[in-house]
């Protein structure tokens, strides 16, 4: 399951600020399973625990980007008897430099669970590769 927030296009105007959405997808079902309008005096770090709420997420595997990388969502996943997978971006200088000198000198002390060619650390995803 993936939860990511997104602005609704075409949302804003004049005289409204654009709407925002925290939406968790089923991504291989691609359905949504269920969203949450943001509060205006609000961002997506305080939606996504509200949604999490109504989600049965029990042996599930929860995506996060970098605005879902805290403390209290990875602990309400967890109470929540899921899994989480939270993305690092390598502007995230200190953090990124951590795992990823954690994961090279693990792979160097275990070569047999490195990952193969078809493992790429990247920023971004391309559909289908």
């Amino acid at each position: 399951m993936a939860i990511d927030g997104k602005t609704v296009r075409g949302s804003r105007g004049p005289h409204r600020v654009a709407t925002h959405m925290v939406n968790a997808w089923a991504s291989e079902a691609g359905i949504a399973l269920g969203q949450l309008k943001v509060d205006a005096k609000s961002n997506e770090i305080t939606a996504m625990p509200a949604l999490l709420d109504t989600l049965a997420i029990k042996g599930c595997l929860v995506t996060l980007d970098a605005m879902g990388r805290q403390k209290r969502i990875a602990n309400k996943i967890l109470k929540k008897e899921a899994d989480y997978l939270l993305a690092v971006k390598s502007n995230q200088r200190k953090l990124h430099t951590e795992l990823s000198t954690y994961f090279d000198d693990y792979w160097s002390a275990h070569p047999d669970d490195a990952p193969g060619t078809g493992f790429t650390a990247q920023d971004t995803y391309v559909h289908g590769h």
